[in-house]
């Protein structure tokens, strides 16, 4: 949060139908996020280090990710490519945020962290 862009994902629930992601950010100067030239949110599967942050945006090779710039919270269905393909097995949903030519924001020389993972709750 100490960057201008940021996303922290507070919830993250899968019910067998659907995924729900709960989350805040800040997008600088933007006021709201755009998928369509402007800053967003990049999504992925994790178990928290696996795949690492920095592959999941175009400046890097072998990322998978769903792009986002809908509000909190964020509702997907079993079959949706973000859960099906992108989360798959993983425990964990993370997000990073990305500009716009879906290069991820630097919170440093060489560094992504402008996001968080969250554990995906099963009840």
């Amino acid at each position: 949060m100490s960057n201008d862009r940021w996303v922290c994902l507070t919830e993250a629930t899968f019910d067998g139908g659907q995924l729900v992601v709960h989350y805040d950010a800040q997008w600088g100067e933007a006021a709201e996020p755009d998928t369509d030239g402007s800053y967003h949110l990049h999504l992925y599967g994790s178990d928290g280090v696996d795949p690492p942050a920095d592959v999941q945006g175009t400046h890097a090779d072998g990322g998978h990710w769903q792009v986002e710039d809908a509000p909190s919270p964020l509702t997907y269905a079993a079959d949706h490519p973000l859960v099906a393909e992108i989360i798959g097995d993983h425990p964990m949903v993370c997000a990073r945020i990305a500009g716009p030519n879906d290069h991820l924001v630097e919170s440093g020389p060489g560094e992504y962290d402008t996001g968080n993972c969250a554990t995906i709750r099963r009840p």
